[in-house]
């Protein structure tokens, strides 16, 4: 049995000897950071060849060469698969945090054989999750709000500060949740951003309190007719 069956198993054995004979030893390389072991290699690789462009977008070096990361971020022609720099190097992250781990356990004599082939798993799943993240659907962008053109001749508005927003808010009659709402961000879809803004607590407070409103005025019984005070009165015999 490998002595370092674990890191072989997350890695396979062609790139784990790549690291160790890098790095100089088993030793060496289980008393890098994750960062390190990350960009380690990346000067080995030709100036003109895919694989040091690939290894420059994604500020690594022999990790880029993983079947597991490869398997999802990379295609044929060894270039990123378009739109997924950030999930990649997100990828690239977790991959030499969890091959520092399997290292570490195999430099330490550590018996666990099944800890690389788990961290395979969990990778694949994670890795499945970022490339749907990175695919960022047309219809969900929101456009940016058009922009204000100032024509030539007229006074420019001031914008004032945090006060006069509050009094321009105050005085439109929209509440903090109409105004969080209508801010939007590019990339996130509408359904997510409704969700964020839910879950901040000045919001809940506000729809707590809306929510206790209405029900004292449900409970608040509204005449049906109109009483005059001295009804009783003109009902008296004299």
């Amino acid at each position: 049995m490998s002595k370092l069956k674990n890191t072989e198993d997350l890695l396979g054995l062609e790139l784990t000897t790549k690291l160790v004979g890098k790095a100089g030893g088993v030793g060496p390389l289980s008393r890098m950071s994750d960062k390190a072991l990350k960009h380690l290699g990346s000067e080995d690789y030709e100036p003109t060849s895919a694989l040091k462009t690939l290894s420059t977008q994604l500020h690594c070096g022999y990790l880029i060469e993983s079947d597991l990361f490869r398997q999802y971020f990379v295609n044929d022609d060894n270039e990123l698969i378009d739109g997924q720099l950030h999930s990649a190097q997100k990828a690239l992250s977790a991959l030499a945090r969890k091959a520092l781990l399997a290292i570490k356990m195999d430099a330490s004599g550590t018996v666990e054989n099944t800890f690389g082939t788990d961290q395979y798993t969990s990778l694949k799943d994670e890795f499945a999750r970022l490339l749907e993240k990175g695919k960022v659907d047309v219809n969900d962008t929101q456009a940016l709000a058009a922009p204000q053109i100032q024509k030539r001749g007229e006074r420019k508005a001031k914008r004032g500060g945090k006060k006069e927003q509050q009094k321009r808010h105050a005085n439109d009659g929209s509440s903090l949740l109409e105004r969080a709402l209508s801010r939007v961000k590019m990339g996130v879809s509408e359904e997510e951003q409704r969700e964020e803004i839910l879950q901040r607590d000045d919001i809940r407070i506000q729809l707590r309190k809306e929510q206790e409103k209405t029900a004292q005025n449900g409970r608040k019984r509204g005449r049906t007719e109109e009483v005059d005070e001295y009804n009783d009165l003109l009902s008296l015999d004299f």
